[in-house]
């Protein structure tokens, strides 16, 4: 997957292709040599994600679960809903929020 990096002592952007098991790791600025860090504003601005999905319906990984954990969720987060493959349903962009907020995530603009 495409990550986006950003230089702290000289502000470069850069992108680098890696999995996502090492989406965290820092990377080397290209200009100038310094460390570089994951840059999630840079990733949502570049973003090609249609504006329109933050209302549709869709399902997270991210917020999801083990498969055989689902009804273990449901009891610790009601109301939830999953899919056979343990994707937690989103039904609009408020719902994602709200679903973020019980679960301690922070979202980043």
């Amino acid at each position: 997957m495409r990550y986006c990096y950003k230089c702290d002592k000289c502000g470069y952007v850069f992108d680098k292709y890696h999995s996502a098991k090492n989406r965290n790791k820092t990377e080397q600025c290209p200009e100038c040599l310094s460390p570089a860090y994951r840059s999630f504003k840079n990733e949502i601005k570049d973003s090609k994600v249609d504006a329109l999905m933050k209302e549709n319906e869709r399902y997270s990984w991210s917020m999801g679960c083990n498969v055989d954990d689902i009804p273990d969720m449901i009891k610790k987060f009601p109301g939830s809903e999953y899919n056979d493959r343990g994707q937690l349903r989103i039904k609009n962009r408020e719902h994602k929020k709200f679903e973020m907020k019980r679960r301690g995530f922070e979202e980043y603009n």
